[in-house]
């Protein structure tokens, strides 16, 4: 999968930095980044929202959106440096493979490297997968 420039400012002070991330990152992964790149500690993130701005307000991103077309998004909790340093910040795609333990079935996809097993449900969920699979996902394996 290709990466995209995702320019990330400041909602409301001076800072911004460029990264590297796929267009379907999610928007947990890009603080995920964010927190990588400006060497911050994890517990960060749980500060940190990613907003767009409507008008004189801030509106939120849900964690689990979808950065889809976007390539510009204000941070809000978090200070990235004053000056304009991009920062080149990829996440490698890697081969996940899947096998039921109930029958001989696999399924192999490419996630970045900063999947989570929810993101792996996730897109197990997108794809057609055998019955005995959607069994597994639905009880919550």
């Amino acid at each position: 999968e290709t990466t995209v420039a995702l320019q990330v400012r400041h909602g409301t002070q001076q800072g911004e930095v460029t990264l590297r991330v796929p267009a379907s990152s999610t928007m947990l992964q890009i603080k995920e980044a964010l927190i990588r790149c400006t060497g911050r500690r994890a517990e960060a993130i749980h500060r940190m929202q990613l907003v767009e701005k409507t008008g004189n307000t801030f509106k939120q991103f849900e964690d689990s959106m979808i950065l889809g077309e976007r390539r510009e998004i204000l941070v809000l909790g978090l200070a990235l440096a004053a000056h304009n340093s991009p920062a080149a910040m990829a996440y490698a795609s890697v081969d996940i493979s899947v096998s039921n333990p109930l029958s001989s079935d696999a399924v192999t996809m490419r996630l970045p490297e900063i999947a989570t097993i929810k993101d792996v449900r996730a897109a197990l969920r997108q794809r057609s997968v055998p019955q005995e699979f959607q069994f597994l996902l639905d009880a919550g394996a």
